[in-house]
Parts: C-alpha cells; sequence; structure tokens
C-alpha cells in the first residue's frame, strides 16, 4: 500500500473531501498542513471518525482512494 500521494492525487482527495464536506479546497488544504485534522472535523460539524465515515460513503472519493492505493 503506497501513501506517498503525488501532488495531483492530494489534491484530487482535498477536492473530495471539500464537496462531501462542503469546506473551501484551500481551507482544507491548510489545516492538514498544520496538523489541524481535529479542527478540521469540528468545522465540518463532525467528529474525525464520522467525518472519515462521510467521505469514505461517497462513492467518488470511494473509487479516488481506491485508484490511489493502486486498486485500478
Amino acid at each position: 500500500m503506497n501513501m506517498n500521494l503525488t501532488p495531483q492525487q492530494q489534491q484530487a482527495l482535498i477536492n473530495a473531501a471539500s464537496q462531501k464536506l462542503g469546506i473551501n479546497p484551500e481551507q482544507i488544504a491548510a489545516m492538514l498542513q498544520s496538523g489541524k485534522a481535529e479542527e478540521l472535523a469540528a468545522r465540518a460539524g463532525v467528529p474525525v471518525s464520522a467525518a472519515i465515515e462521510r467521505l469514505l460513503s461517497d462513492p467518488a472519493a470511494r473509487a479516488i482512494i481506491k485508484k490511489l492505493m493502486g486498486g485500478g
């Protein structure tokens, strides 16, 4: 499992999260880069586990993640 994502792959995930959570992609990127995933989840109004579950429930996000993980 390769977790070294290219900038384009990172942006694809950020965009998917942005659409799903309704938060500006630039804000998401800034919060992730500064290590504020908990704050990001709080701004989305959900705990981190629920935010992850919500993102993973999106078929488009799942497809991106599968592709990024080398699964097609």
